[in-house]
């Protein structure tokens, strides 16, 4: 009873221990392996939201403004969750403080549970045992039986000869031996959870400290990289980007020629490609995009041929372009026949200057989606001039496809098309300019720049146009690349960490270890063993026995293909 009652005493004092000790509480719970299944499961859920909700854009990441203007929009398709969902981190999973807080734990318990295992791991591989109970040779899972007593030394080279290390033992008027082939391949499973622990790591290094940016570059010109006190700025300048085509006019290939300098040195100089970044300084520049909408835009003081402005421009929006036809009712002469650049906006439409200088005659027309969805179109048309002769003014309401008849004239909207467009507001003589780049009908580009006078001035490429003391010149259609900046210091533990996992699947599938314990006394040679359920360890033993002479039981004695 005293026993007892000590033994219960120590087994409150250990619970008391445990309760207060923090650090064995927190090995147990980082070896317990449902809290690791549980985390893990968090992280795939984590990511299975990462994927199936948007995220935000990798060019917005850093400015506020922008973040908060794409979280607003995201309104119309999640409404009144979307404040809670940003606050949660569900529109930027990857980077959230909680997701990387999460895969640090992970690497922690993966790596808690591989240290707890490698004590036993290693007793097992360097001191292995070399005698198992008597019962075991009629239990073992791989176990077989000759009638005759083997003989020890002839069994100890056919052993040998596969590849089999030996050691030899006698007691009790028996002999045992016991077989180890491959021991080291147990430590396979640690080559490959520390390629696991890598990989986890390497997420973790690039969730903290991975930069990435995207840079719209016109070719002939250069983007900045970073900000001047970052030790990481760069100067990032296409010389060229070419979009390759094969003679049946179909895509096969982007790539673009860089040049990267620092404080007024060239870094490097190279190509890059979507599958092919060029290497600098640790960063990695991939060629992300292909565009020709840019367009170079040159201003000069007239008086002194001073330049003013000098931008290669990115036109990233897109305005509504309609093809309209205007016709007389009555003799069918063509009055206008081409498409016509919008230059405001009214009311959720876009609006531009009809003029027909045929009948004096001063036209606001533009377009409107008759819903949503942006289908469907219809253009208006306002007379806002008087005509030369009497009448009613002009007025009508045209579907796309239609014709309409009005004031003795027919409009047709025939399509409706897009313009390339971009809002300037440092462009010399406007303070805000609206630049499109239409192209007319025989494919031509050619600059409509609202803004810079009383009305909207049209450059053809080559050619200028003189406004208020300043010349406008439209030097000409220009390719984009889009180049992607990013230095990931973990991806290079990642491939470490896959080359490990590698290793040790290799160790762990081709190599499998085998442990075979043999007894010979004068009744018969009993084999007991252990193997990766891969091996067909009582086959083997059986052609191990027949080889040295000994004779199995019925259901043994055939040969094994």
């Amino acid at each position: 009873m005293a026993k007892a009652g000590t033994s219960a005493s120590a087994r409150g004092r250990v619970d008391t221990d445990l309760w207060w000790d923090p650090f064995r509480l927190l090995w147990q719970l980082f070896t317990s392996v449902r809290f690791a299944f549980a985390l893990t499961g968090g992280l795939a859920l984590a990511g299975l939201f990462g994927t199936l909700i948007p995220q935000v854009p990798i060019p917005m990441r850093g400015n506020d403004v922008a973040v908060q203007a794409w979280v607003e929009f995201q309104q119309g398709k999640f409404g009144m969750f979307t404040g809670a969902m940003d606050r949660l981190g569900l529109f930027s999973v990857f980077t959230s403080w909680w997701f990387r807080a999460a895969m640090g734990v992970l690497v922690v318990s993966v790596t808690v549970c591989t240290a707890n295992r490698l004590p036993p791991t290693l007793r097992n591989v360097f001191r292995p045992r070399e005698r198992v109970p008597e019962n075991y040779f009629e239990r073992a899972r791989s176990r077989t039986h000759a009638a005759e007593p083997l003989d020890a030394d002839r069994l100890a080279r056919a052993l040998r000869r596969r590849r089999y290390a030996v050691r030899q033992s006698g007691e009790d008027g028996a002999t045992y031996l016991f077989a180890d082939r491959f021991p080291w391949a147990g430590l396979a499973t640690f080559v490959s959870h520390l390629g696991l622990i890598l990989i986890l790591a390497g997420v973790v290094v690039s969730l903290l400290l991975t930069s990435e940016a995207q840079l719209l570059i016109p070719e002939g010109t250069a983007k900045v990289y970073g900000k001047l006190d970052d030790p990481n700025f760069m100067l990032v300048q296409v010389l060229d980007t070419v979009e390759g085509r094969d003679p049946q006019g179909n895509i096969i290939d982007y790539h673009t020629d860089l040049a990267v300098f620092r404080n007024g040195q060239e870094l490097c100089r190279g190509r890059s490609t979507v599958n092919t970044p060029l290497t600098c300084e640790g960063f990695r520049f991939h060629q992300s995009m292909f565009s020709p909408n840019a367009a170079r835009l040159l201003v000069k003081d007239a008086a002194t041929g001073r330049t003013l402005y000098d931008e290669t421009l990115v036109l990233g929006d897109m305005l509504p372009l309609p093809n309209v036809r205007v016709r007389d009712a009555v003799t069918g002469e063509v009055l206008y026949d081409d498409f016509l650049p919008l230059t405001d906006t009214l009311e959720g439409g876009q609006l531009g200057v009809l003029t027909l200088p045929q009948r004096d005659l001063t036209l606001l027309a533009g377009v409107k989606p008759d819903d949503a969805s942006g289908k469907s179109w219809t253009l208006l048309v306002f007379q806002i001039g008087a005509a030369a002769s009497a009448g009613a003014p002009v007025q009508a309401r045209i579907p796309e496809g239609g014709v309409v008849t009005a004031g003795g004239l027919e409009f047709e909207f025939a399509a409706l098309g897009g313009a390339l467009a971009t809002v300037l507001t440092d462009l010399p003589g406007a303070r805000s300019a609206l630049v499109q780049m239409p192209r007319d009908r025989a494919g031509r580009p050619y600059v409509l720049l609202a803004g810079a006078g009383d009305a909207p001035v049209l450059l053809t490429e080559g050619h200028s146009q003189l406004i208020d003391g300043r010349r406008y010149t439209f030097e000409g259609q220009r390719d984009i690349a889009g180049i992607t900046v990013k230095r990931d210091p973990g991806s290079k533990i990642i491939w470490i960490a896959g080359g490990l996992m590698l290793l040790g699947l290799l160790g762990t599938f081709y190599l499998p270890r085998r442990r075979l314990w043999v007894r010979i006394r004068p009744d018969g040679t009993a084999f007991a063993g252990i193997a990766e359920p891969t091996v067909d360890f009582r086959r083997e033993m059986a052609r191990i026995a027949r080889d040295t002479g000994g004779s199995l039981p019925p259901d043994e004695g055939e040969e094994e293909d």
